[in-house]
């Protein structure tokens, strides 16, 4: 490997480990920074998944009588 190309490989290696380091972490990623607390759809029309993005925790909420609730996180 001539020293020209021996340059430019370590410069590649430093710019990916810069950029790889300024990343967004797994609970930031998203559009618009989606938070910590993620809802998804149950199965049922009134059911919901609520995923911890932080702790992978995830717990089931229902709607019943106008208001939620809500069970306990898993473990």
């Amino acid at each position: 490997m001539d020293t020209g190309k021996a340059i430019f490989f370590g410069l590649a290696l430093i710019a990916l480990a810069v950029f790889s380091s300024d990343m967004m972490k797994p609970a930031e990623a998203g559009l618009m920074g989606s938070g910590r607390y993620v809802g998804t759809s149950a199965g049922g029309y009134n059911n919901v998944w609520v995923v911890d993005t932080e702790t992978g925790h995830v717990r089931r909420c229902v709607y019943r009588d106008e208001r939620p609730i809500c069970f306990e996180w898993s473990r």
